[in-house]
Formats: C-alpha cells, sequence, structure tokens
C-alpha cells in the first residue's frame, strides 16, 4: 500500500484509524503517528459522528460502499476525496481507499458552469427564433402576436419561475400572468422613427437568489433590446400594413414590394418602389438618391424609366447637397416639402441643360438617427400633391429604408462571414509554417485567392523606418504575373502616395502591363516591413471597400507571420550556433582532460617516481640510518602522492576507454568506485563490442561517470546495475540503482531555476550534442534509471 498513489485507511468498527499510508500523510498533511490517534470524525468534514456510525454499519452490513466525502486537513484547508470502502468481515476492520478528487470537482463546476452559461444564451437564442418565427406569422392578429411574444420572455431568463413582462403601448398593454411591480426590473423603449412607441419590461417579482443590486445579466439586457428592436420593427411594419389597407389598391403595391423584396436585387427593388410610387401619385417624374455618411453629399442614385426619357442632362454620382436646388431642401430641413408652383418659387436654383421642365415637386427624406438616409420625390402631377400623396411618398420612403437596410445588413454579415473566414483559413495555413518563404508565398496565394484578383506580390523593405516602400525589393508572388509586370509594379508602388495605409492605382494612372492594383504596406510595431500587393495583368478588375477591409486584415495576418518567420529563423541560428560552440567546448573539454592526464601520469608520475627511488637508495646507506625514520615517512608520502597523482590522472581520462574501449573502461570504472562507496555492482558488459565512434564512447562513459557519482552522493543505494547492449542500429547503455529516487520533473526545474541538479542538464546536453538520447526515469522511494540511446551508432 505504500506504493499507492492514493490514500488507504484501515479502521475498526468505531472509526478509529488502525493504519494509514504515506500518500494518505501526505494528502492531510498529518504524520501517520498523528493520523492513528484519529477518528474518522476528527476528519470528516461533512457527516456528524452519528452519521459516520450509521455509514460504517452499512458498509459492514453492505459489505462495501463508494462514496464521495470532503476531509479537513492539518493546515485547516479541505480536501474532496472518492472513497472506495471495503468491509474485511476475517479481521473486522474496514479497508478505504481514498482518492484525491479536489480537481476534478473543480473541473465539473467550471463544466457546470460553462453548460449553464451555454443553457442560457440557448435560451435566448431560442426566443429570439420563435420571435421571429412569431412576428413572421399572417394567420395571428396584431394582439395575439404581441401577447404571445411578452410569453416568450420569462422562459428567456435565468429565472423564469420569479420572472415576468409587460407590453405597453399608446393604446394598449400585454402583460404575463404573474407581472406586478418590484424594484428589481429592467426596461426598455419602443422606439419608431419620430416618437417613442411603448415600453417593454422584464421584473423578477420576488429578489433572485444571490443578487442584492442588478440580478440581471448582461446578455439579457442585450437580449431584451434585440426583442425591443424586434417588435419595434414588427409594430411598424404593422402599422405601415395597416395604413395599406386603408388606402386599398393605391398601397397594395407596396405589399407587393414587399413580398417581392427578398427575390429582387437592391437596384430592381429600388426601381420597381419608384414605378410604383410614381403611379400612384400620378406623376411624370420620379427619382430616389441616397445622402451620403457625411450628409454634405448625395449619390444620386436613380430615376423612374419615365423620368429617364425626358431627362438628357448630364449628372456625376456624387453631387454637393449645397449646389442641390429645391428639391433638396427636404434633406436641408429633414422634413417633407411641397412645392406646387415651382416655376413661381422665390428661392429656385435653375437646373443643367437637357433636365426635365418642372411644374409641381414633392420630396421626402428617411431620417435615421438623427441623419437623412435617402430623398424620394415625384413631380409633374396635374393636379396640386396634397397631405395623402406626401404620406404615400414617407409610406413607401420608409418602408424601402428599411427593406434596402436589411438587404445591406444582411449583405454586410455575409460579407463579414466570408471575412472571418477567410482569415480563419488564412491564420490557419500561416500558423502552420514559420519558414519566410514558405510564410510570403502563402500570403501571396491566400491573399490573391481571397480578393479574386489574378496575381499579388509582396516586397519587403530594406528601410523598415521608412513610411513608404521607395527602398522595397521583390520577395514573392503568386499567380499570373510576368517580369516585365513585376518591374512596372515596383516603379509603380514607388511613386505611389502612402498618405493612406491603403493605395489604389487610379485609373488614369499610366501604365503597360499592370491593369489594376492594390497595395498595403505591411506594419508592425510602427515599422514598415514591407507592401502586399494585389493586381490584375492587362484585365480590370472592380474594386469595392469591402475589399479593402479584407486586404486591410490579410495584411496585419502577414506582418504577424513574417515578423513571427524571421524571429523563427533568428532562434534557430542562435540554436545551432549555440549547439555548435557547446560541441567544440566538450570536444576541448575533453582534450584538455587527456592532455592534463598524460602529463600528469608522464611528467608529474616520473619525478615523483625517481623521488621516490632516490629516497629509497638513502634509506638503504648505513650513513643515512640516523634519519631512517623521516626517510621511511617521506618516502611513505612520495608514495601516496603518485597514488592520487595516478588516480586523478584515472578520473580525467582513463587511457583503456581509449586504448581498450567503453566495456573495460566501465568496468574498471564502477570495480573501483563501488568497493570504496560500498556498493554492490552488477555488470552486464559485451566482450566482443566494435570500437564506436569517440564522442558516442566518451559519451557514455561520462553520463555512466555522473550517474554513478549520484548514486554514491544522492542515491543511498545498496545496488547498481550497469547494462550495456548494442546491436547494427543502435548502442543502448543503462545505469539503475535501488536508492531513494527523486522527481525527475522537479530536478530539471530546480536546475534551470538555481544551481542545484545542473549534472542532469549537463547529461542532457552533453548526449543531445553527440546525437543522442537521454531518458531518466526515477521516482521516490523506487531507484533510479538513467538510461543512454544512440541510433545508427557511428564505428571508430
Amino acid at each position: 500500500m505504500s506504493a499507492s498513489l492514493d490514500g488507504f485507511w484501515l479502521v475498526d468498527h468505531q472509526g478509529q484509524l488502525v493504519d494509514v499510508n504515506d500518500a494518505y500523510c501526505e494528502l492531510s498533511g498529518y504524520t501517520r503517528a498523528e493520523l492513528l490517534t484519529m477518528r474518522i470524525e476528527d476528519l470528516e468534514v461533512n457527516q456528524t459522528p452519528a452519521e459516520i456510525a450509521q455509514h460504517l454499519r452499512a458498509i459492514r452490513a453492505n459489505g462495501s460502499a463508494r462514496f464521495e466525502s470532503r476531509h479537513r486537513t492539518r493546515n485547516g484547508s479541505f480536501v474532496d476525496v472518492e472513497v472506495s470502502a471495503h468491509f474485511d468481515a476475517t479481521r473486522d476492520r474496514i479497508v478505504s481507499f481514498l482518492r484525491d478528487i479536489t480537481a476534478k470537482l473543480a473541473a465539473d463546476r467550471v463544466l457546470r458552469q460553462r453548460t449553464d452559461e451555454l443553457t442560457e444564451r440557448l435560451k435566448e437564442l431560442r426566443c429570439l427564433l420563435d420571435l421571429s418565427t412569431l412576428i413572421a406569422r399572417r394567420d395571428l392578429g396584431f394582439d395575439d402576436i404581441m401577447q404571445r411574444a411578452v410569453d416568450l420572455l420569462p422562459p428567456a431568463w435565468r429565472y423564469p419561475a420569479l420572472a415576468a413582462a409587460q407590453l405597453t403601448l399608446p393604446d394598449a398593454r400585454y402583460a404575463t400572468a404573474n407581472y406586478q411591480e418590484t424594484p428589481w426590473q429592467m426596461v426598455c423603449d419602443l422606439a419608431a422613427s419620430e416618437a417613442t412607441q411603448g415600453q417593454l419590461s422584464v421584473v423578477y417579482v420576488e429578489q433572485a437568489p444571490g443578487y442584492e443590486a442588478d440580478p440581471f445579466l448582461p446578455e439579457e439586457h442585450l437580449l431584451l433590446e434585440a426583442v425591443t428592436q424586434r417588435l419595434s420593427g414588427y409594430i411598424r411594419r404593422w402599422r405601415v400594413e395597416e395604413e395599406l389597407l386603408l388606402r386599398e389598391e393605391s398601397l397594395n403595391s407596396l405589399l407587393d414590394l414587399s413580398q417581392r423584396a427578398f427575390t429582387l436585387r437592391e437596384r430592381d427593388i429600388i426601381q420597381l418602389a419608384l414605378e410604383e410610387v410614381e403611379s400612384l401619385t400620378s406623376s411624370e417624374i420620379g427619382y430616389l438618391h441616397f445622402v451620403n455618411a457625411d450628409q454634405n453629399t448625395i449619390e444620386l442614385y436613380t430615376w423612374s424609366q419615365q423620368t429617364l426619357r425626358q431627362c438628357t442632362a448630364a449628372h456625376d454620382e456624387h453631387y454637393p447637397l449645397s449646389q442641390a436646388g429645391v428639391w433638396a431642401d427636404c434633406a436641408r430641413q429633414k422634413r417633407p416639402v411641397v412645392h406646387n408652383d415651382y416655376q413661381n418659387y422665390a428661392d429656385k436654383k435653375g437646373y443643367p441643360i437637357g433636365h426635365t421642365h418642372l411644374i409641381r415637386h414633392v420630396s421626402v427624406p428617411v431620417v435615421e438617427e438623427d441623419a437623412v438616409r435617402l430623398i424620394l420625390g415625384v413631380g409633374n402631377k396635374r393636379s396640386d400633391y396634397d397631405e395623402a400623396d406626401v404620406r404615400q411618398l414617407l409610406l413607401t420612403a420608409e418602408h424601402l429604408w428599411r427593406i434596402v437596410r436589411q438587404r445591406r445588413a444582411e449583405d454586410e454579415v455575409q460579407r463579414e462571414a466570408e471575412r472571418v473566414s477567410t482569415l480563419a483559413r488564412v491564420a490557419s495555413r500561416l500558423n502552420a509554417h514559420l519558414e519566410l518563404a514558405t510564410v510570403l508565398q502563402t500570403v501571396c496565394e491566400e491573399t490573391a485567392q481571397a480578393l479574386g484578383f489574378p496575381a499579388a506580390s509582396v516586397f519587403l523593405s530594406d528601410n523598415p523606418a521608412h513610411a513608404g516602400c521607395q527602398t522595397t525589393t521583390l520577395s514573392h508572388q503568386s499567380g499570373a504575373t510576368t517580369a516585365e509586370c513585376q518591374t512596372e509594379l515596383l516603379t509603380l508602388l514607388a511613386a505611389a502616395n502612402w498618405d493612406l495605409d491603403v493605395f489604389v492605382l487610379p485609373p488614369a494612372a499610366p501604365r503597360d502591363q499592370v491593369g489594376d492594383l492594390t497595395a498595403v504596406r505591411l506594419i508592425h510595431d510602427d515599422r514598415c516591413l514591407g507592401v502586399l500587393a494585389v493586381y490584375s495583368v492587362g484585365t480590370a478588375r472592380f474594386w469595392e471597400a469591402a475589399d479593402t477591409i479584407l486586404l486591410r486584415g490579410l495584411a496585419n495576418q502577414a506582418s504577424q507571420a513574417i515578423v513571427n518567420a524571421r524571429l523563427f529563423t533568428e532562434v534557430r541560428q542562435n540554436h545551432v550556433q549555440l549547439q555548435t560552440l557547446s560541441r567544440r567546448l566538450v570536444e576541448v573539454q575533453e582534450e584538455e582532460r587527456r592532455h592534463i592526464a598524460r602529463e600528469l601520469h608522464d611528467e608529474v608520475g616520473q619525478v615523483l617516481t625517481a623521488v621516490k627511488i632516490d629516497l629509497q637508495s638513502l634509506r638503504r646507506q648505513s650513513a643515512m640510518t640516523p634519519y631512517a625514520a623521516r626517510l621511511d615517512e617521506n618516502i611513505e608520502i612520495t608514495q601516496r602522492a603518485l597514488e592520487q597523482v595516478r588516480n586523478l590522472s584515472l578520473d580525467l581520462r582513463p587511457s583503456m576507454l581509449d586504448d581498450l574501449g567503453l566495456s573495460a573502461a566501465l568496468e574498471w570504472y564502477v570495480q573501483r568506485l563501488s568497493q570504496a562507496a560500498g556498493l554492490k555492482p552488477e555488470l552486464t558488459l559485451p566482450t566482443d563490442a566494435p570500437r564506436w565512434a569517440p564522442t558516442i564512447e566518451i559519451t557514455c562513459f561520462r553520463v555512466a561517470q555522473e550517474a554513478i557519482t549520484n548514486i554514491m552522493r544522492h542515491a543511498n543505494a545498496r545496488h547498481v546495475w550497469i547494462d550495456l547492449q548494442y546491436s547494427p542500429d543502435d548502442v543502448r547503455l543503462r545505469v539503475q540503482d535501488d536508492g531513494q529516487g527523486f522527481e525527475p520533473a522537479a530536478a530539471r526545474l530546480r536546475a534551470t531555476q538555481t544551481a542545484a541538479s545542473v549534472g542532469l542538464l549537463g547529461m542532457a546536453e552533453r548526449v543531445e550534442l553527440a546525437g543522442g538520447q537521454l531518458k531518466i526515469e526515477s521516482a521516490p522511494g523506487q531507484g533510479t534509471s538513467v538510461q543512454v540511446i544512440f541510433n545508427t551508432p557511428v564505428l571508430r
């Protein structure tokens, strides 16, 4: 039981601990002597003594039990354990194994928390999905949909049993049966284009458990806002549809427009609406223009077909609002404008040659968040325009804007999803490579593919501090390109205006080979790494604003990948240099050891031998009899010095390693040291082993030398086994002892942080430099095994 990783108990029928193992001592922090004086109730946290006694009786009756419990440790902390108890009837004892499950329970708690969070998000998504399905139904009335929408909310909240909801409109109220005013509520306004339509609120009828302030999750606030927005949109749409029903045939066209909105392109939808509103107002001309985000320019978007047949005036795509005539007053004033006597209007401006002659005119804006989004206008009705015409235009314009906005949002979501997917794919490919050439080629291929260009190139800067790319050189390219095209590309980029981070070649710019060109600087930590360019050869490609966003994202990923690749190359080169220097240092060290050993043996040893011979000669002379005792003492000192020099020479570099090989050197070294240390060695050494390369033999010998030294110093072992095996494919040396063992991972950590256990690092580094593998297996109380493996060893 002492070797078991789990804790072990042996208790009597009264709960007195009779025996424990070391694992439970380590788990509880108590010593064995302390634990043997304790009862279960001294350690158990969850059960009372009476419950413990009852539990013991149940185990004795049933024979075994498995349960979870919590124990108190010596330092006052708690540890969760899984107990597997068995009743030993022969000894009238209960045997229990206790496993520490603190980490497991913590992981389970995290999993439950994540599961709870996911459950909450799924409830919220289900609420939104059900609401979308509900408001899309045509078989239910308005009141029914509103009530059902309110009933959908409480189940989506964290504490559905405590949740209640209410929707208040100017002329109606919808609430769950348990709704009441409480301090714990969240409210969101239902806003129309001009005024608040009502409020949507969710409350807890009782205080939520564990919350004193705001009991609602941040996601629940977002959910309420999303529900409010959808209900607001539904209410606006419903009121529009009510107005359409009241206008009968004239408003049925808008219903038809709504039904066809999702099957037509945006321009086709707008064109259809424009033709319908022109017909409904009995007008002869019609137009729809968008106001740009700067609120200073108008995007001249489209005219009705009848208008285009009458008007031949040239126009620009973007028109300054300040230069527009009174037809744009609705945008400046943010309200509908009617001119039933246009020609006599004092502040009107002239219109270009070829423009349709205006008699009457009405225009309305669509205002959202205090910004004009579009202008819808008609003109030349045979009679004056009235409020009904204004209402018809407003109705059409706002309904059309919702369609356009939704379509654009959907298109943007789809584009964003495609961008994210593209960037994720590119990131995955780039992260899979750290070679700079492969990274650059991947960047070119992915950029050209993602943006639909036939070719892409990366130019790395020779001067990273430069703001532009005048000093760039071609690194990599992908796709259909030519050398002439690359030369022209460098010229165009060198002359580019880099005031903005993205350069788009103007259509009028002179070029021979390049069709379209868009480039972005590769920036990292305010340093220009180079330029990423996509281009066509000969043909043109339309560049969209969304392409710029994707190109910037690709450039950011490319910049980071280039930096990572360069860092990897630098680290790899430094690692190779470090290994070369380390290998050379080991070689020099061994050469120096061999030299010193030879000098000690040949020079110092000979001198000491000569001194000893001279002293012995003097001792034999009769005249030196009075000095015999001192001569004998000096002869003994000289002999000890000679033996020490010989031992030192052998420790530095045993000559038999070079002369007789690894097996003989190991046998000599082990027998020599084991006798002095009192070890019982068992050697398994082949007598017919070939001579391997000096690097392999000296590495194996040094590892064995270090391992045996460690055994003598730290292991407190009685036996040591040295096993040398070889085959045509490998050489294996194992040094094993039966000592006290240790934790290799902890020892390696100490070696990297302090000067302790550096011998392990030294062995590992020496073996790695020699091209081998070092395996150290050990555990407290289980001895240690050190193994060196050389695959495909080189012979001498």
